[in-house]
This record gives C-alpha cells, sequence and structure tokens, in this order.
C-alpha cells in the first residue's frame, strides 16, 4: 500500500486520531542539517498543506452545522433561532474570536456551491484568505450568478492556473468586475447599502496610542483626505516644524473637537481603574514603581504617568473622570452583591471593570451584556460571583441548546467562568488582574 494511500485510510477511519498523528510528526520537524533547497521545498508543501488543512476545516464545520441544526430542531428550537451558537462552537475549536467562527462557517458553507473554487481549495492551490476575499465579492449574486463567475474564474485548467497566480488583492479585483457585470443594478443597489452602512471605530494601538477608522464613500473620503493634505502643506509651508502626519493628525482633532490640540488640552471623560498609588505625585516612591498601570475604558492599559496626565487633564478642562481604586498588593476588585434580577448600574459597572473584554475565550469583543453564569432561573443570584461580561453575539449564544455555565474561584481567588459547549468541551476563562500585583516589600 502506497503512503498516500495509508494517509487516507487513516483520515478514513479516525479523522481525529490522523490529524493529531499529524501534529505530532510536524512539530517533531528540525532544521538543523537540511539544506537550504530542502527547507524552502519544506515551506512550500506545508503552505500547500495549511491550504489542505484548511478546506478540512471547511468541511468539518458544515458537517457540525448539520449535526447541530438537527439537533436544535429535535430540541424544539424553531424559526431564526436555529443555528444560534454553531459558530462559536467552531471558533472555540479554532481558538478565535466568535465572529471569525461564524465568518468560517459561512464560508464553508458557500464555498460548498462552487465546485472549481472549492476544488482548488482542497488541492491547496488557493488560501482561505484568497477564497474568502473571491467569495466577498460575489455573495450577494443569486446562486446561478455565482456558479457562473465561479466557472469563469476557474472554471477550466488555464483560467485556474490564472487565478491560482494572481495576489489577493487581484483575485478581489476580478471577481467583483465579475460580479459587477453578472447583475449591474444588483451591485448598484450593494453601493447604496454600503454607503448607509458609513461608520467610525477605533482600536488599540502600541505605545498607548488608538487607531482611528472611518467607513465612508469613496467622495466624502477622497474630499477628507484632500483637505487634511492642504492643511499640512500650508502648516509645512509656513515654516511648522510637525511632520506632514502629525499636522494631518492635528487637524481632523481640532477641526472635530473645536480645540487646537497642541495647545489646547481636549476635555475628555476619564474612567479609568488604577490602583491608588499610581495616582500619587511624580517622584514619589509609589509613583516610581515600575508595574504601575491603569486602565482606560475605550482603550485598555496604559501606564500610570498616563493616567495621572488624563486625570489632571479632565480636572484642568472641566471634563468628567471616574476612579475605581484596586488593591496595590493583589490588583483584584472588590466583589459587589444585589438581590436583583437585573444586574444594578454599579454592579454592571463593576463586572465591566473586572472582565474588560467579553468572557469568552478568544472573543475579545467590547461588552454590551452583563449576564448570569448560571441562569435566575435555575437558581442563579445576581452577583458579581455569578457575573459575567459578554459581547451580544455570545451572550445570544449561550441561550441555544446544550450550553452550560457555572463559576468557581481558584484557591487564589481568581474568579473562573467554566463555559461547557453543546459537545462536551469545557473552556474556561479567567479576568485579567486590574493591574499586575505588587511585590512585597519588607
Amino acid at each position: 500500500m502506497s503512503e498516500t494511500s495509508v494517509i487516507e485510510t487513516m483520515v478514513r477511519e479516525d479523522p481525529v486520531a490522523a490529524a493529531r498523528a499529524f501534529v505530532r510528526g510536524l512539530g517533531a520537524l528540525d532544521s538543523r542539517g537540511a539544506c537550504e533547497v530542502d527547507l524552502i521545498d519544506v515551506i512550500g508543501a506545508l503552505e500547500t498543506l495549511k491550504c489542505v488543512a484548511e478546506s478540512a476545516q471547511a468541511t468539518a464545520a458544515r458537517g457540525v452545522y448539520a449535526a447541530a441544526v438537527a439537533r436544535q430542531e429535535a430540541a424544539g428550537v424553531r424559526g431564526s433561532r436555529v443555528g444560534r451558537g454553531i459558530g462559536h462552537q467552531i471558533a472555540l475549536a479554532r481558538r478565535e474570536p466568535p465572529s471569525r467562527g461564524s465568518a468560517h462557517l459561512g464560508l464553508a458553507r458557500e464555498v460548498a456551491s462552487l465546485p472549481h473554487l472549492a476544488e482548488l481549495w482542497r488541492e491547496g492551490r488557493l488560501t482561505e484568505r484568497r477564497v474568502s476575499l473571491i467569495l466577498g465579492r460575489i455573495v450577494w449574486l443569486d446562486l446561478d450568478d455565482r456558479r457562473a463567475v465561479d466557472a469563469q474564474l476557474a472554471g477550466d485548467p488555464e483560467r485556474a492556473e490564472r487565478l491560482c497566480a494572481m495576489n489577493d488583492w487581484q483575485a478581489r479585483g476580478a471577481a467583483e468586475a465579475l460580479a459587477c457585470a453578472a447583475d449591474p443594478a444588483g451591485a448598484v443597489r450593494r453601493r447604496a447599502a454600503a454607503e448607509a452602512d458609513r461608520h467610525v471605530s477605533s482600536r488599540p494601538a502600541p505605545d498607548t496610542m488608538l487607531r482611528l477608522s472611518a467607513l465612508l464613500p469613496v467622495k466624502e473620503g477622497v474630499a477628507l483626505i484632500a483637505a487634511l493634505t492642504l492643511a499640512a502643506d500650508q502648516a509645512r509651508a509656513a515654516g511648522d516644524e510637525r511632520s506632514r502626519g502629525q499636522v494631518m493628525a492635528d487637524t481632523l482633532v481640532g477641526r472635530v473637537t473645536g480645540r487646537d490640540p497642541v495647545s489646547e488640552p481636549v476635555p475628555v471623560h476619564v474612567d479609568v481603574t488604577v490602583p491608588l498609588d499610581a495616582l500619587l505625585p511624580e517622584g514619589s516612591h509609589a509613583a516610581q514603581v515600575p508595574n504601575a498601570f491603569g486602565w482606560v475604558d475605550g482603550y485598555g492599559e496604559v501606564p500610570a504617568d498616563l493616567a495621572r496626565s488624563l486625570t489632571a487633564d479632565a480636572v484642568e478642562t472641566l471634563g468628567v473622570f471616574r476612579r475605581i481604586f484596586t488593591d496595590p498588593a493583589t490588583g483584584q476588585l472588590v466583589a459587589m452583591e444585589s438581590a436583583a434580577r437585573c444586574f444594578p448600574l454599579l454592579l454592571a459597572l463593576f463586572l465591566r471593570r473586572r472582565d474588560r473584554y467579553c468572557r469568552n475565550p478568544w472573543c475579545g469583543a467590547p461588552i454590551r451584556h452583563t449576564d448570569h453564569a448560571t441562569p435566575v432561573e435555575e437558581g442563579g443570584p445576581t452577583s458579581a460571583d455569578n457575573g459575567q461580561g459578554l459581547c451580544e453575539a455570545c451572550n445570544y449564544a449561550k441561550q441555544a441548546p446544550g450550553w452550560r455555565s457555572k463559576t468557581r474561584h481558584d484557591p487564589d481567588g481568581t474568579h473562573v467562568v467554566e463555559t461547557t459547549t453543546p459537545t462536551g468541551h469545557v473552556h474556561e476563562t479567567r479576568p485579567p488582574p486590574a493591574h499586575p500585583p505588587r511585590p512585597r516589600r519588607e
């Protein structure tokens, strides 16, 4: 029996054992003594293997979806609730945020109807990212049009070879052009819907910076960049020593807030969780402790000197600030409890500060719901011990049949949420410390 036949037999008879055998075997790879040519070939072969593995994950995801839907319908779930939580199960298995799990599931289901793309992916010639970019440009078409685009992109060996030679953006552009040609009126409607989805978002960046993003219609986006570029050109021509990028950033802040960020502090709402001694004046012994950090809501962890600066700016400009103090020795917040079914305002605030992000493993989305780990109808109290902060999607997912949660405390007092999925897989999460515990001084 050939080596390929042995592997295929292993995969058919026990796919889990086969996958784990591959993991152990690849983990033993040692590059010492291998020649450069062979190692390059290994990298290429492993890249193909990654693509094949991603395709196999998509096949498994479709199987999970079919089995879970059958289980939910047998349990009496109907309507839009059917399918809830399945993407979260896939995300947990892949150790990714729930939004990625749902995206993987959607990709797996959609690609099954496109035989040419699916075959190239299965052969390891297309990456999951490439397949996702292509599908993202044609998924709005009806099934017949999607299949027609699939055939035009990869319906014969020559076209398939050309597609595989494209980079991600070329493949995306080719798919978009074919989709617009297949349904011009639909493309116009889609563009109008995209313009209605314009929004602004932010995410933390390294070195206590924040990255602000705006999704805008092309004409507004171009006009915005042109205005900022003109302001930078004028300032630089007048002898401004700031860089072009600095002038553009300062101009954006100034025109939005109405204040010059260089000369006038911007009034801010400071919501910071911080150890008490981190706000002591600079030069004091406690303020010089290197691991003194605060937590700014909407951003994340910041050094103590920045926490002091934010508080000072808020006071100076009559802004609003709120501080939640923590024990410097342990880094833990204080527990709270309520007899109400819904979490009162301050208890909900406590849960948000303790958990910071959604408690679902690998999620990291902003907290939108304060949730009872053990439901109230099952006797779960409205307390910090039984509470957790979740994003909206994760809270709805855990209400699907088969999901269970409970809490406990580790020996050191750390709050642990234990989540069991419908397949019996157990995942544990712990909140981050409010700040790094301080070493005790003799």
